[in-house]
């Protein structure tokens, strides 16, 4: 979702792309206009499966689980999707068939979830927002119960957002955004 709500981004798995619906309300789906944006087909991975925007609306990251790769793309206008430049790519072969992805707001690190292993991995990026930069170990590990898989997560300030096929979860937590081995923990 565009921070001012005027936005909303998903992938569709079928046709390969992102596509960008336009609210009139901002934060009303009722208000989707007939008309969206779409990007132009990834022809390197057969299954985006989710999108995270950086919060300036600068660049793209798509969560490829065909290939089980991070793509990363430049916006040439900002929160605009027709407007995709070149991308770069990084192997998440730790989680293979990925379903979630998120970024530390400051670009930092780089949480994956999935299907295979049922745990959100997080990743230091050694420059804000380049995946390339990308630690090649985890720097923890969330395993989480039931392991029926993860297909959505979202960190922020004071939870931790889990969803699954069969059920939504939600935990509080105090502070900022970690993700210890035993359990999650927020360090400012």
């Amino acid at each position: 979702m565009k921070p001012d709500g005027t936005a909303l981004y998903y992938c569709d798995t079928f046709y390969d792309r992102c596509y960008q619906v336009t609210l009139s309300t901002p934060w009303d789906i009722t208000s989707a206009l007939p008309t969206f944006a779409t990007s132009p087909a990834f022809s390197g991975d057969s299954f985006p499966a989710d999108v995270f925007i950086k919060p300036d609306g600068t660049q793209l990251f798509v969560l490829g689980s065909g290939n089980d790769m991070l793509y990363e793309f430049g916006l040439a206008t900002a929160w605009d999707i027709t407007s995709i430049g070149a991308s770069t790519s990084f192997s998440i072969a730790f989680e293979p068939n990925g379903r979630s992805l998120f970024f530390r707001p400051d670009g930092r690190a780089v949480y994956v979830g999935g299907n295979v292993t049922a745990a959100i991995h997080q990743r230091v990026l050694t420059t804000p927002w380049d995946i390339t930069t990308m630690s090649l170990t985890d720097e923890a590990t969330l395993a989480l119960t039931p392991t029926l898989g993860v297909a959505d997560f979202h960190l922020g300030a004071d939870l931790l957002r889990r969803q699954n096929p069969d059920r939504f979860r939600e935990v509080a937590f105090g502070g900022g955004v970690r993700i210890d081995r035993e359990r999650v923990a927020f360090a400012t």
